[in-house]
This record gives structure tokens, sequence and C-alpha cells, in this order.
């Protein structure tokens, strides 16, 4: 099933959110949808078109910014669902019933989930290659952490793509920090300008062991060597002296 494309004026989801909150007596200061729409929704849509299942993570759905158009764009696909993790500390975070109240009546039902909770904690709990795409676009500084928790626990599948926004921007130093992630687990790496404020997209290699396991895998394969080695010349070793005294080697 080919993806809805989204609205062709970018602002057409922002207004009906706005009109929507303000009717749920969200006032204009406790919510915003910041520049990098849609454009944001536009790359992820494109990744996920290449893909044979849709399981989309966010971490830090906020005011709906990402979640609303994806799933509007992509709620008659049966191969899609989505789960939006966010702890609310921001001042602009919507709860998740406010958004809710917005899709019930326009998408297919059951296919999206909002989830109030830590999101270290949360991502503890998926099972491996359980998600197609993942976005981190909440606090900076937690990056790299649940970037760890996803490649470490293998959460998003082999092919699939975790999406960072902000890295030419706010999430700049976060960005360097996750470099040793993306060279330990062989992450390919495409940095789309074109996303206000920057995406970094990264995609999980089809077979890849992270490099410290290698190095380990290389050591025990040394270790097995030299024991080997071992057993040999001390079995010829053993023999000589056999022979030696039984007069059969001077």
């Amino acid at each position: 099933m080919a993806i809805t494309p989204l609205e062709p004026r970018s602002d057409t989801i922002r207004d009906a959110l706005a009109r929507h909150y303000c009717s749920e007596g969200v006032p204009d200061d406790r919510w915003h949808i910041g520049p990098e729409h849609p454009a944001l929704e536009r790359a992820a849509l494109e990744v996920l078109e290449t893909m044979a299942a849709r399981h989309v993570l966010e971490i830090g759905f906020q005011a709906g910014g990402f979640s609303v158009p994806i799933v509007l764009a992509l709620h008659r696909d049966p191969r899609f669902r989505y789960v939006g993790v966010d702890n609310l500390a921001y001042t602009n975070s919507v709860s998740p019933a406010t958004i809710e109240k917005f899709l019930r009546p326009r998408v297919t039902p059951g296919c999206y989930e909002f989830v109030q909770r830590d999101s270290t904690t949360f991502l503890k709990t998926l099972a491996p290659a359980s998600v197609d795409l993942a976005l981190l676009d909440h606090f900076k500084p937690f990056y790299e952490r649940d970037l760890l928790v996803l490649c470490r626990r293998g959460i998003v599948k082999p092919g699939g793509v975790i999406l960072l926004h902000d890295v030419l921007s706010g999430a700049a130093k976060a960005w360097r920090n996750c470099g040793h992630l993306v060279r330990t687990f062989e992450l390919v790496v495409e940095v789309r300008a074109d996303v206000p404020a920057g995406l970094a997209i990264l995609r999980i290699p089809h077979s890849v062991v992270p490099r410290r396991l290698l190095v380990m895998r290389s050591s025990m394969i040394t270790i097995g060597r030299s024991a080997f080695h071992d057993t040999i010349l001390h079995t010829r070793h053993a023999i000589g002296r056999f022979l030696r005294h039984v007069g059969l080697r001077t």
C-alpha cells in the first residue's frame, strides 16, 4: 500500500491542531510545532516507503508535530503502527489524551499509542527487532544514552533506521557524542540539511557485530590457536621422550 502524501500546504495540519488545542483549552504558549515540520515527516516517509514493515517509534512526541502527520499519512496501511513516548517535562508538550482526541475521529483505530514515560526505561521494555524507524527528538543530552540502548538491544531491525533531529543546531554536541556509537555499531550515516536544524539518518546494517565484540572474538581465536599449538608441542615432546627411552631416537 502506497503512503498517503502529506497535505500540499504545510500549514494545513498545524492550523487544524491549533484550532483543536484552542477548543481543548490549551494556551498558545503551552504548545509549539517547530519549523522542521513538514520536512521531517517527508524525510521519514521517504525512508518508510522503502521498508516492508512500518513500525514507527518517536521519542519525544511533544505537541504532535511529527506524530499527527505520520499517523494521518499511514493509518490505512495494515503494516503501520506508531508509538510515541514523552515524559511531558517540556512546557510545550501536550497530553496524550489531547492528541488522541484529535486523531480519533480521523484515523483507523488501534494503529497508534502515546505513552507518558521516561524514554530509556520504556526502551528497555521493547523486544529486539520490533521497530522499523525510530526518531530521537527529545532532551538532547539523552540522545547518546538512548541511541546506545536502541543499538545494543537491537530494537531497530536490521535495515531499519534511527533518525536524530536537530543535529546541525541544538543537538550538534549530542550528535558529536554519538560518533563513537556510529562507529561501534557500523551505522550508515546520511545528514539531511534540507530538514531545518538538520536530520541524521542512521541505517542499521543487515549484519553487524559491534567492534568490541569483534576484538573479543579475535582475542578468543588467538587464545584458541595458542592453546592448540601448545597441545601439539606437548604431544610431540612426549613422543620424543618415549622414542629416546626405547632407543629409537638419540
